[in-house]
């Protein structure tokens, strides 16, 4: 009996050739699918269409990069006193001779401008260093500039107060009080977070509702509505990542998997 369905089995198979190329389509897809986990590192369907889709603006992956940055696609604004380089596949931010505070910024030279009603969403993976631990953030923004005054859409990958690291996002439309302290629209929650471990940082705009949503690791934390006046304020976003770093910061911050998103 089971001589004759295994002969059965051969004859139907025969009939229909087409399950042939079938099946050596799969071997070829499960084929190039491991070899672009291998080259990439993607290892989920999102990060496998980021890639086709070229969503991705740096992953730190080019080894002509190592120990220092990617000129072609980031500017560097900001004090001295602070490395910038890639490292294993990430890039690194660290204070190491800072004389006075200040701000440290990568802005995308091919994305550093785009209008607020078509940006869609920055992301980054972040990670803080645990051997280096002390006062700092990194951190991922959207930028702009109102009536002289800064505005921002921004979140944190931070060590204050906290002993452990936290990760939170706020808005900043411009508004400070009567001693000249920013007074922020909006603030999500401090979520604690580990050090040494990676968490992927998104900001989301859906600007025909003016709403601004924030994720952590794909998970919603925390969305603003702006009034229509204050949407019409950004009349352009620029995003960036860096840190605002004083004489006393100590620690060190890991980036990777930089994405910008915006329509068409």
């Amino acid at each position: 009996m089971k001589q004759e369905k295994s002969i059965g089995f051969g004859k139907w198979l025969a009939e229909h050739p087409w399950l042939k190329v079938l099946g050596s389509l799969i071997a070829i897809i499960g084929g190039l699918i491991g070899i672009l986990t291998f080259a990439t590192g993607a290892t989920t369907l999102p990060d496998f269409l980021a890639l086709l889709s070229g969503k991705y603006y740096d992953r730190f992956e080019q080894s002509e990069y190592d120990g220092e940055y990617n000129s072609s696609l980031w500017m560097v604004y900001g004090i001295d006193g602070v490395l910038i380089e890639q490292r294993d596949g990430a890039l690194v931010i660290q204070p190491t001779g800072v004389k006075e505070d200040g701000n440290i910024a990568l802005i995308p030279n091919t994305k550093n401008t785009i209008p607020f009603e078509k940006f869609v969403a920055l992301e980054a993976e972040l990670k803080m260093d645990g051997d280096v631990r002390g006062p700092g953030f990194i951190k991922t923004q959207m930028y702009s500039i109102v009536n002289v005054e800064s505005w921002w859409l921004e979140c944190q990958l931070a060590i204050h107060e906290e002993s452990s690291p936290v990760y939170f996002c706020n808005v900043y439309e411009g508004l400070v009080d009567s001693k000249g302290d920013i007074v922020y629209s909006y603030e999500t929650e401090h979520i604690p977070v580990e050090f040494n471990k990676w968490y992927r940082s998104r900001l989301e705009l859906d600007s025909d509702k003016n709403t601004i949503k924030f994720y952590l690791n794909n998970r919603l934390v925390g969305k603003f509505t702006f009034s229509n006046q204050g949407a019409l304020y950004f009349s352009s976003l620029s995003p960036q990542i860096g840190s605002w770093v004083t004489t006393s910061d100590k620690f060190v911050g890991y980036y990777d998997n930089i994405k910008i998103e915006n329509k068409p």
